[in-house]
């Protein structure tokens, strides 16, 4: 119900460039689900709900180097889980808010040997405790400043050679899905669905490259390292 609520605030959103929930619930939608957890649960399922995608994720995302992985607001591990059910070496971590950490142990409880739970803020800090980040639908909720701020807090615990492989569907302009997508973005939290370009630009602030990208099962995946002087390299494939 609050987000069908919220979306009559979307006037209001448009007119002044900020969240129309936040506003009037003096506080984001997150901090409104620390305070209304069974609200929170419905939502954490219904984000779970359709993870059809998350197999054809982990088979495409490129961990051959990998030996740890920290699955940001990774909820209850869905994505996580069906990465170590491939990758037989990997250690994971899940760093996401509290309220999360059960449903992550119940899907985990099969690879709990290799499993932790990190509970924390990602705007204060990131474990630095791994070689390879993943945020999946996670930079979309937010502005570019906050983006920004999630994005720097990774790269400073990134190893030399380690990955960010940031995960979105893309914003294309001329469909009306995506428009809405990103309206409902603008009202709910402020965040927006991004371009390639536009994500591009905003790795490039944070000190990062693109390395490559993939398109799977209506996501793309891009593979971020840290930038060297001078680079500027997208490498585009599809995978279906």
């Amino acid at each position: 119900p609050f987000i069908w609520n919220a979306i009559g605030g979307l006037e209001k959103s448009l007119r002044s460039g900020a969240s129309t929930f936040a506003l009037e619930n003096h506080g984001s939608v997150f901090e409104y689900l620390l305070q209304h957890p069974e609200e929170a649960r419905i939502f954490n399922e219904a984000m779970q709900a359709a993870p059809y995608s998350d197999p054809a994720i982990a088979q495409a995302l490129n961990l051959s180097s990998a030996e740890v992985v920290v699955d940001i607001g990774g909820g209850s591990g869905n994505l996580l889980a069906n990465i170590l059910e491939r990758v037989s070496h990997l250690r994971g971590v899940i760093y996401d808010l509290p309220s999360t950490e059960n449903s992550a142990h119940r899907r985990m409880k099969a690879l709990e040997r290799r499993f932790n739970f990190i509970s924390g803020n990602f705007f204060e800090s990131i474990p630095a405790c791994a070689d390879t980040f993943i945020l999946k639908r996670i930079l979309h909720d937010w502005d570019d400043t906050s983006a920004l701020q999630i994005l720097s807090r990774v790269r400073d615990v990134l190893p030399r050679e380690g990955k960010i492989f940031i995960i979105e569907s893309l914003m294309n302009e001329t469909r009306i899905e995506d428009v809405c997508k990103d309206l409902l973005m603008l009202v709910l939290s402020g965040g927006q669905e991004r371009t390639l370009s536009e994500f591009d630009e905003l790795v490039t602030k944070a000190g990062l490259s693109i390395a490559s990208t993939h398109q799977v099962r209506g996501f793309t995946i891009l593979e971020c390292v840290h930038r060297q002087a001078g680079e500027h390299v997208l490498q585009h494939s599809a995978l279906d």
